[in-house]
């Protein structure tokens, strides 16, 4: 069985991730370098900043820092899937 590389960027809070893999059954690796990764089909996992700020520069700050989608707080669930489903597309 294969393992799920994470790369630490940081900028997040990958503990989480990695145990929320470990919780799967899933082995899990947190490495600081992208280069050297066994495998060429890496998946990226879509980030979705979810803040309190929903003005149209705090957005595009969230999106300049590499986040894929920003749900403003408080969450509306059809947002938050209709955001999903757009970035698993």
């Amino acid at each position: 069985m294969g393992y799920t590389a994470i790369v630490d960027y940081g900028v997040g809070n990958l503990k989480s991730v990695a145990n929320a893999l470990a919780y799967l059954g899933q082995r899990t690796v947190v490495t600081g370098e992208a280069q050297g990764l066994e495998r060429a089909d890496a998946k990226t996992i879509p980030i979705i900043a979810m803040t309190a700020d929903a003005f149209a520069e705090d957005i595009k700050k969230c999106l300049d820092c590499g986040m894929n989608a920003h749900v403003a707080k408080p969450i509306d669930v059809p947002v938050l899937l209709g955001t999903i489903r757009g970035l698993l597309r």
